[in-house]
């Protein structure tokens, strides 16, 4: 038989006849239809948003304090040592709860004054040193940490230079340490993220989506008792959370251990002189006040609405202290950062934290699995079903934007442990889809249709098997706040990228007369530290001389940036099977500026004589690492990419469709079939953007240079001299076991990418290097010209190889 009730499965349609007066006259009175709780919903969100964007801007910021410039810059060879290090950051730094040592290369301390800010720039971070004349020759190296102001995030990192060398610091460390957090760490913040979601989704899961459930007398009361029971359950994780992050704050001001706690002092700076406490306070005032809204739901019963829509919005405001305390309170555009990552937790705790209450309602729906419960509890999964699609939505948009101020560029988003984890977060929230669409074209539909019939045992399997689906999204659910959780850990993908910078070729080739002998000054600078400079000895008319004892060199220079004349004087040593040909390193005239080089050649029974050299190394040695800025740009899309792309929508839409008209699909079966189609229509998509074409800011530029037979000749000297040994001789790139040169694909000149790329495009590359991989800079290296003449030759390449 079919039951009157389950024949009403819309919410405009009359009650079944057993529910009595009273209960109709107060959900006339209180209950408005589901649409206009959407819309007051909606109103809620707009006006939260309203007051976001109240929130004063901080235009210069940046997620975590980032360094954005120091002087001297990491990796200076400086002629004299400074007499104080500056570093600025991207946004104002808390100098009680920052520190800063300097080292000198064997790890000894520099004595310095204590760390100050610049009086006029909270972000400029100023390191004195106490005697500066104390710094001998060297290499040293400023360890620093930071806590941003903006956001209470440290930040670490290292600025190595060295001091009278003339030589770059290598294998000291990058300016920024990027270190991972601890698991205890994330394991806290998810504690407190979890909780927090299903704590303010509460609310929402029971002020819209249940109020088939309140109105329903067969489970209502069971029903108010599992979102009870759940609700009181996060708040009591939420408390945990709140007191474990507060209590992580300290240590991560203080840089100690969990075994180490800071004094009680230095929580009370935090609560009441941070921007972290004011968020935390205001936290707990919410959590206080939705707990009494809880009991109000309580005392009122599960019928009113008021105190749900009072839920709703207490729980908006509690979620919108996490972005006023996070990374995005330290964004460039903090408005748009704070207003997106809010609306993004908003949309989670709809979703992600509904699901806790919807699978305790179904299992307690499948204890009584009757016509009219199943009726109900189809009613209730489309409401959630709508309401978690609208939340899915909000969670795509405003991901996408959070992954556009989070992370800086392609690269940043595959190099960085941000990005990467941003990724596993989205693949994870596919799968959860998959489960959503299960529920959405399976499940829901054939609840409606067995309450209709009326079909007792196929209603409780069916009730069972949608409490499955529900289950494994809940689970997938905490992963992807899990991985939420790291992200809050982690500092943003934004950071420029750090690019080598190729050394400028130097060759050197001079003469002089000394007395009765002509000597020959040859060098040819790359700035590795193997470079050399040869002296040979000939006579007058070209002839070897008699046996050279000793062949000295004294060498000064007044170096730029340094008043006092810097002198040295050292045997240059004999060449293996030549007795008039000797060599001595370049390091030995590595401070730059226009060195005086007197070579003295000393032979027995003779008058010494001497030869004069003047030398330029002012533009020689290695320059230091440049930040260069990732980017996002649309690339040139092919029609291959195109119809690719087509592609993939029409399998998405097609399996959608399959699925849903599919009659007396399980939903195993169903999940497996939308599995297939998403990983078909990923698979696809991922081809379509192979077959783009990537674009960089000089696109536009056209090639001054004609291509003539002169230019390619000129690029191919260059080719060979600079690029060959990762790109390969006939520009296809080259695989080897060196993991410094294990560049794969990427190195290749020829394939169908690169021939797609304009001349301004592979001229951008050579002048800029590509951030994050071992391709260097060589706009300090080559003239423009030059660097036009190697594109020149990378098309010829590319005609050879069939391109």
């Amino acid at each position: 038989m079919r039951s009157t009730h389950a024949q009403t499965p819309r919410d405009s349609e009359a009650p079944a006849p057993h529910i009595v007066e009273g209960t109709r006259r107060q959900r006339h009175r209180w209950a408005p239809s589901f649409q206009r709780r959407a819309r007051a919903i909606c109103l809620i969100v707009a006006i939260t948003c309203s007051a976001t964007l109240a929130i004063r801007q901080s235009p210069d910021a940046a997620a975590h304090a980032r360094p954005v410039g120091a002087t001297p810059a990491a990796g200076s060879a400086l002629p004299a040592a400074p007499s104080d290090v500056r570093i600025e950051f991207s946004e104002p730094i808390d100098v009680a709860f920052s520190r800063a040592e300097l080292l000198t290369g064997g790890g000894s301390s520099v004595p310095i004054a204590p760390i100050t800010t610049d009086a006029a720039d909270q972000k400029t971070l100023v390191v004195k040193v106490l005697d500066p004349a104390a710094l001998v020759p060297g290499t040293y190296v400023l360890v620093w940490r930071v806590l941003s102001a903006a956001d209470g995030h440290a930040t670490s990192g290292t600025l190595p230079f060295s001091v009278g060398t003339g030589q770059v610091p290598t294998g000291i460390g990058s300016l920024v340490s990027a270190g991972r957090p601890a698991w205890w760490r994330v394991l806290v913040r998810w504690v407190e993220l979890a909780s927090m979601l299903v704590f303010a989704g509460g609310f929402a899961f029971g002020g819209i989506v249940a109020t088939p459930f309140r109105r329903s007398p067969a489970v209502s009361s069971r029903i108010a008792e599992r979102w009870t029971e759940i609700w009181q359950g996060s708040a009591l994780l939420s408390a945990i959370g709140l007191g474990l992050t507060l209590v992580d704050q300290g240590l991560i001001a203080t840089g100690a251990g969990p075994g180490d706690p800071p004094s009680i002092a230095i929580y009370r700076r935090i609560v009441f002189h941070s921007t972290f406490g004011t968020a935390w306070l205001i936290r707990i005032a919410l959590f206080v006040g939705l707990i009494a809204v809880g009991h109000l739901v309580g005392r009122r019963g599960t019928s009113a609405t008021w105190p749900w829509v009072l839920g709703v919005v207490g729980g908006g405001g509690l979620l919108l202290t996490v972005p006023l305390a996070g990374h995005a309170a330290g964004e460039a555009n903090r408005t748009v950062a704070i207003t997106t990552d809010w609306l993004h937790l908003f949309a989670a705790a709809v979703w992600l934290g509904g699901l806790a209450y919807l699978l305790a309602a179904l299992v307690e729906s499948s204890r009584r699995a009757t016509a009219e419960v199943a009726a109900v509890a189809a009613r209730v999964v489309t409401r959630f079903s709508g309401l978690a699609l609208c939340a899915v939505c909000a969670l795509l948009a405003t991901g996408l934007v959070n992954a556009a101020l989070h992370v800086s560029g392609p690269r940043a988003l595959r190099s960085q442990d941000y990005g990467v984890t941003l990724i596993v977060k989205h693949v994870v929230v596919a799968i959860v889809l998959v489960a959503a669409a299960v529920n959405l074209l399976v499940n829901r539909p054939r609840l409606r249709s067995l309450a209709a019939l009326g079909e007792l045992g196929a209603i409780g399997r069916q009730l069972r098997a949608t409490e499955l689906v529900v289950a494994v999204e809940l689970v997938l659910g905490g992963a992807i706040v899990l991985a939420a959780a790291a992200l809050t850990e982690l500092p943003p993908a934004d950071a420029p990228l750090a690019t080598d910078v190729a050394a400028r070729t130097i060759v050197v080739d001079r003469h002089a007369v000394a007395g009765d002998l002509q000597v020959w000054l040859l060098g040819r600078l790359t700035g590795n530290p193997d470079d050399r400079f040869t002296v040979a000895v000939t006579g007058a008319d070209g002839e070897v001389p008699a046996a050279i004892q000793r062949l000295i060199v004294e060498a000064s220079v007044a170096a730029d940036g340094a008043s006092d004349l810097t002198t040295d004087r050292f045997d240059a040593q004999p060449l293996a099977g030549s007795s008039n040909s000797f060599a001595f390193p370049a390091v030995r005239l590595a401070l730059q500026g226009v060195w005086d080089v007197k070579v003295i050649v000393r032979r027995a029974g003779l008058e010494d004589v001497k030869g004069s050299f003047s030398v330029d190394t002012r533009q020689a040695g290695v320059p230091p690492p440049r930040a260069v800025n990732d980017a996002w740009r649309l690339p040139r899309f092919t029609f291959g990419a195109w119809a690719l792309l087509a592609l993939a929508a029409i399998v998405s839409i097609g399996g959608v469709i399959g699925v849903r008209r599919l009659p007396g699909l399980e939903p195993i079966a169903a999940g497996l079939v939308l599995t297939m189609v998403a990983l078909i229509a990923a698979g696809f998509t991922v081809s379509a953007v192979r077959q783009t074409i990537p674009v960089t800011v000089d696109t536009a530029l056209a090639n001054p240079m004609s291509g003539d037979a002169g230019s390619v000749q000129r690029g191919a000297a260059i080719y060979a001299a600079n690029c060959v040994l990762c790109h390969g001789a006939a520009g296809a790139g080259v695989v080897t076991t060196d993991p410094t040169h294990a560049h794969g694909s990427a190195a290749d000149l020829t394939d169908r990418r690169s021939r797609g790329e304009r001349d301004g495009d592979l001229y951008h590359a050579v002048t800029n290097g590509v951030p994050g991989s071992a391709m260097p800079a060589y706009d300090w290296a080559l003239s423009e010209d030059e660097r036009w003449d190697v594109v020149n030759y990378v098309r010829q390449l590319q005609r050879a190889a069939g391109g």
